[in-house]
């Protein structure tokens, strides 16, 4: 019985200890995600398109750890990934309904798919450049060129969408499109409102 006892006291215990670490592991982590969650919040308030901007770059609340500076270099490289992805479905629609646009459809989702290269390598230089962003030492310089680049993969793809527009490229095919340029220029948007914070 009094074997029984201790045994059954040990597992007690070693269960209350258990769930104590638990409890304080929790506490410890949760406020801290959700103090970078409201910075991110904060952040993302000042952009045009806010609730994009929070739900975009909050799965990597932890990576950002209250830091204008890797605020930027995470939505720089979102908006890159994005940029990649309309390239590749802007390529894909221009193979795809090739045949059936006339020359001057064709023309303008060839210069779309061009724009939308320049747009890439730019925001790859931002990236490039933002890397090196130290406060106090070339802050306001790196600040400026990356502001220049991405300013620049807007108007380009500003022009993507102008092109389609006066080509008169028929409707069912600029809807494959333009939801993908449109993405990826509310993100350029959203980096650009950010890095004017920094």
């Amino acid at each position: 019985m009094y074997q029984f006892n201790l045994n059954f006291y040990n597992l007690f215990f070693t269960l209350f200890i258990t769930i104590t670490c638990i409890i304080i592991s929790c506490n410890s982590i949760n406020p801290t995600k959700t103090n970078f969650n409201k910075f991110i919040k904060k952040e993302c308030d000042s952009t045009d398109y806010p609730q994009l901007c929070y739900m975009t770059l909050s799965p990597y609340a932890s990576k950002i750890n209250n830091s204008r500076q890797k605020l930027c270099y995470v939505a720089l490289s979102v908006t890159l990934s994005a940029t990649k992805n309309t390239s590749k479905i802007v390529t894909k629609v221009s193979k795809k309904d090739g045949p059936k646009l006339n020359k001057t459809e064709a023309g303008a989702i060839k210069d779309c798919i061009e724009e939308i290269g320049y747009s890439i390598d730019e925001i790859k230089q931002s990236l490039d450049e933002i890397k090196t962003y130290k406060k106090g030492f070339n802050s306001m310089y790196v600040r400026s060129n990356v502001i220049t680049w991405v300013s620049a993969a807007i108007t380009d793809e500003i022009t993507c969408l102008d092109g389609l527009d006066e080509a008169h490229v028929r409707l069912t095919t600029k809807k494959k499109i333009s939801p993908s340029v449109l993405r990826s220029l509310k993100l350029l948007s959203v980096t650009l409102s950010l890095l004017n914070r920094l």
